[in-house]
């Protein structure tokens, strides 16, 4: 009987694994591809790269399998989490295998080849028994709607090359000295000595830096998972922008039932380099989270007030919920575009229901504590944090002007070189307004009111500075592709072009959009990072970055710095190089960062420095043998110290400006700027 029954089996387990085994070719080529592809062409770090293929690798292993190998019916999430825990057990026993082995003094590479017939069966008999058995209570499938298949063309269309321009060289351009090396540095900080709500810089509580520390952790994490590395300290600001653009396009389908008015302003989001190249979607700093979460609870709240009485309740918590995480990734910033919600509120006649709805209270408390308990624990654990914050955040960059970032009360309407689409939006605005019909004329009201109001506040503080405007980028994406639809159809009533013709005309012409503005964005991050790596002073970022760590042995490192240009008290601001010593500092390197007067106490180890006029000056005093030499930097060992014909040590050569002496930091110790000697 069981003999019988094998052999009535064999047939299906022939076809399913044959199946199987084409599907784990398959796998394979698409996990290689797609870490070769991010490592040559975007160059993403290896572990990086690493995880998002086998991440890719899994998700097209599971679709495959689910519904070609195994034709499973049932529902995808609970075969999701199934096929997961086949797999994690596979790979557990994979790994007990491989370990076995090799304790039994099975060559190394051997007892991984072992390994793989047990990862494979295991894994088949997994998907085939328990994560894609037949169910015999599954639903018949039902073809889905046509018009969703296209809203799904669209959004493939729109946000495949927003996300290749975002991982196009984000890693190969250092650390921008204002706000995301100062960032990153917290970042780092935090990944290493443990995550909390107190950020700190050189070891200290900073206070220069006082938003919540959202964006931290998410920093810190990525700099756990994937290295200390300029690609990590961006890539949540990445999600955060491609959450951003999928909720737009979403709620252009959802509201208008044209994926075409969501493709637009996607499209039109990259056409903003000041939300692209500039201190938001590329770089690590606060504004692409900030703007996810203002974007979320603006559209969140307009969903709210026009949604179906059994949905209010849904959309009134996630637009308190994205109000709290406004709050978070950058305090009183996050909060701005509250006002005109709650005044599109009153004018759509909502606000006597809302207020008669429990929930509503419940939320408003919600969001009303969450900064309260904040500001009272962070000034429990922090002293002085409070005033820092208030002095910084909340009145001081509007009563007054911040590191001389100064402007009339148009400047944003004059300086719209990073901006361009702020004008043309807000004319948009004021278009669907008047002209709009129906749900079109309704969101243009609430947006263009919610962006004028915007516009106004940031116009009227001291403190000017182009990323300010982030946050209206996806408002005015949205309603310039409204208008852009609106002209799409005026254009083919007006020709009268036949359905099939239109539509032709209409690929044609949002394919040559699309190839021309990512291209464009394309120069322009090649752009940046020429830029960066000409600039004298971040050429120590990619020295410490590329060119130290190819060396083979780790040494003792004193890096001399001639200091960035700042605004700040202290003499001696470093925070970019102060990183990518850090960095080396948690691969087995002792390396300090001091200014030159240092040159005085090297006598052994090596040095790192930039420029001639460094190089003779440490010449001077120092017996240097070169180690490593590239583009103006060297890496140099310290064989002794020059003396004069008293014995004592030759002094520096004249006209070099000397910076204050440094302490001296321990090896054990946190890497941080050598602070200036009184």
């Amino acid at each position: 009987m069981m003999k019988s029954a094998l052999l009535g089996l064999t047939p299906l387990i022939q076809h399913t694994f044959v199946k199987f085994a084409s599907v784990g070719v398959v796998n394979t080529l698409s996990t290689l591809a797609i870490i070769f592809l991010l490592k040559f062409l975007f160059g993403v770090p290896d572990s990086a790269a690493n995880f998002a293929g086998y991440t890719v690798g899994l998700a097209i292993s599971f679709g495959l399998n689910k519904r070609w190998t195994f034709r499973h019916r049932a529902g995808a999430i609970p075969a999701l989490g199934r096929f997961l825990l086949v797999f994690a057990a596979s790979y557990v026993l994979n790994i007990a295998v491989v370990l076995t082995a090799l304790e039994m003094g099975v060559n190394s590479y051997f007892a991984h080849v072992t390994g793989m017939p047990f990862y494979s069966l295991t894994f088949y008999a997994g998907c085939r028994l328990f994560a894609f058995a037949p169910d015999t209570a599954a639903v018949p499938v039902v073809r889905a709607d046509p018009r969703q298949q296209v809203a799904r063309l669209w959004y493939v269309a729109a946000i495949v090359p927003f996300i290749a321009v975002l991982l196009y060289r984000l890693g190969d351009a250092p650390l921008e000295i204002w706000d995301e090396a100062r960032l990153a540095n917290n970042a780092i900080e935090m990944a290493y000595n443990g995550f909390s709500l107190i950020t700190t810089y050189e070891g200290l509580p900073d206070h220069w830096n006082t938003k919540p520390p959202l964006l931290i952790w998410a920093m810190a994490a990525s700099i756990q998972v994937f290295g200390a590395t300029e690609w990590a300290v961006r890539i949540p600001s990445v999600v955060a922008t491609i959450a951003t653009a999928s909720i737009v396009f979403w709620f252009c389908v959802e509201r208008f039932r044209r994926p075409f008015i969501g493709f637009a302003a996607v499209l039109l989001l990259l056409f903003m380099p000041g939300y692209i190249h500039t201190h938001s979607a590329r770089t690590g700093d606060y504004d692409a989270l900030l703007t996810l979460f203002t974007t979320a609870y603006l559209l969140a709240g307009y969903l709210f007030i026009h949604a179906a009485p059994e949905r209010r309740k849904t959309w009134l918590f996630i637009c308190s919920a994205c109000i709290s995480l406004a709050f978070l990734a950058k305090t009183i910033q996050g909060l701005i575009l509250l006002p005109p919600l709650a005044a599109y509120l009153v004018y759509s006649g909502r606000l006597g229901p809302t207020l008669r709805m429990p929930q509503f209270y419940w939320n408003a408390l919600m969001v009303v504590a969450l900064p309260v308990v904040y500001y009272a624990v962070r000034e429990s654990i922090d002293p002085g944090y409070f005033a820092a914050a208030m002095n910084n955040d909340l009145l001081g960059r509007f009563s007054t002007v911040i590191e001389k970032h100064s402007g009339g009360p148009f400047w944003y309407l004059v300086n719209v070189t990073l901006h361009p689409l702020l004008v043309p939006g807000l004319l948009a605005g004021f278009w669907m307004m008047s002209q709009g019909q129906g749900e079109q004329r309704r969101v243009g009201q609430f947006l263009g009111m919610a962006a004028l109001f915007y516009l106004v506040v940031v116009s009227s503080a001291s403190t000017k500075l182009s990323w300010y405007l982030v946050p209206l980028c996806p408002l005015l994406a949205l309603l310039l592709g409204m208008l852009a639809d609106e002209l799409r159809l005026a254009l083919a009533e007006r020709f009268a072009l036949p359905a099939r013709a239109a539509r032709h005309a209409l690929v044609l012409v949002c394919a040559a959009a699309s190839v021309g503005i990512a291209a464009l964005n394309l120069y322009m991050a090649d752009r940046v990072v020429r830029a960066k790596s000409d600039d004298a002073l971040d050429r120590y970022s990619v020295f410490l970055r590329d060119t130290v760590p190819a060396h083979g042995a780790r040494l003792s490192l004193l890096v001399l710095h001639p200091g960035y240009p700042n605004y700040q008290e202290d003499g001696f601001y470093v925070a970019p190089t102060l990183f990518y010593a850090k960095a080396l500092r948690s691969r087995g390197w002792t390396v300090e960062v001091a200014p030159p007067s240092a040159l005085r106490r090297a006598s052994a180890g090596a040095l790192v420095l930039c420029g001639a006029a460094l190089l003779q000056e440490a010449s001077a005093m120092l017996v240097l043998r070169p180690l490593e030499v590239k583009d103006g930097c060297g890496l140099y060992a310290v064989d002794g110290k020059r003396t004069d014909a008293n014995g004592a040590v030759a002094a520096p050569a004249r006209g070099h400006v000397q910076v204050a002496g440094p302490a001296v930091i321990p090896a054990k110790a946190p890497i941080r700027a050598a602070a200036a000697a009184p």
